[in-house]
């Protein structure tokens, strides 16, 4: 069956899936078979098992979207999910890329400015 998955936590290491035939199904991280940790919004191929939980959970062939795709390659170029102590410019410059469209909170001075450092090193 085919669906998307709505949330993932690592922390319980649990997820829910919408499938096409507009069912919930949780699954666990144990039947998780893509070689990325899964995302609220990937689409996956799964089984379900007799107890009405998804097993076998895939990514589904050929469903990124551009923006999916965007983000893995600024992924391969930066490492987001070390501490921001470790930044260096690259690492911040990406994150602004990465949250250009995210409206609640602010960036903060060190972000922006090494953003403009790069973009104007860029543009030079």
């Amino acid at each position: 069956m085919k669906g998307q998955i709505l949330d993932y936590s690592v922390q319980t290491n649990s997820g829910i899936i919408s499938g096409d035939d507009q069912n919930r199904y949780e699954f666990t991280g144990a039947e998780w078979r893509g070689q990325n940790s899964p995302k609220r919004g990937d689409h996956v191929d799964f089984d379900i098992s007799p107890e009405g939980q998804a097993v076998q959970v895939f990514n589904a062939l050929g469903s990124s979207n551009p923006i999916q795709q965007i983000s893995q390659h600024l992924d391969k170029i930066s490492n987001q999910d070390q501490a921001e102590s470790k930044f260096n410019m690259i690492d911040w410059f990406v994150k602004c890329l990465k949250n250009y469209a995210n409206f609640t909170g602010r960036a903060r001075r060190k972000e922006y400015w090494f953003f403009v450092l790069v973009y104007l090193i860029a543009m030079i």
